[in-house]
């Protein structure tokens, strides 16, 4: 039978494994919904250039249009933005200040004193704050995808509206 503290380590284990895949999979999901928006609007464009009637371009429509249809793939671009650095702050309760799961090249230049720093840690106390950092950046990552999500169903449906009233036949019965 495994010891109560093996089995807590394990668990943080685990844990910490699904915050770091979530994280990563809200950057994938982003690049995959944000290119196929890309090919989409060019399916839009492509429709809408065989609507009779030229949408005249002044000001106001170039920067709706911009609005429209970049705001999205920008929202989709802010989603990738946000690493483990930009993650909401959270209440340190380790003794000393070692996060171990995150060090730069700068802090530590010797394997022996992070060995050191790593054997004289509590490390469920790291792997606990580390958890934390990362389900701080997953649920930043995860409403900012939504919101470029939420923004790309509007742009879609102000550009089918934009379709139909351009369309001669808006009411064919």
């Amino acid at each position: 039978m495994e010891s109560k503290d093996q089995q807590t380590f394990d668990f943080l284990l685990a844990s910490l494994n699904t915050v770091e895949d979530s994280v990563k999979n809200y950057d994938i999901k982003s690049q995959i919904v944000g290119v196929g928006y890309i090919f989409a609007i060019n399916v839009v464009f492509t429709l809408g250039a065989k609507i009779p009637g030229q949408v005249e371009m002044n000001f106001l429509t170039v920067a709706l249009a911009w609005g429209v249809i970049i705001l999205p793939v920008i929202l989709f671009g802010t989603v990738l933005y946000p690493t483990r650095k930009f993650a909401p702050k959270i209440d340190n309760s380790l003794p000393s200040d070692d996060h171990l799961f995150y060090i730069s090249s700068d802090e530590v230049k010797d394997v022996a004193e992070h060995l050191s720093r790593v054997q004289n840690s509590d490390l469920k106390l790291e792997m606990t704050y580390e958890i934390l950092k990362l389900s701080g950046l997953r649920d930043m990552k995860r409403r900012r995808f939504l919101r470029a999500l939420f923004t790309a169903a509007f742009s879609f449906f102000a550009l089918f509206s934009v379709h139909l009233l351009r369309s001669e036949d808006l009411f064919p019965f």
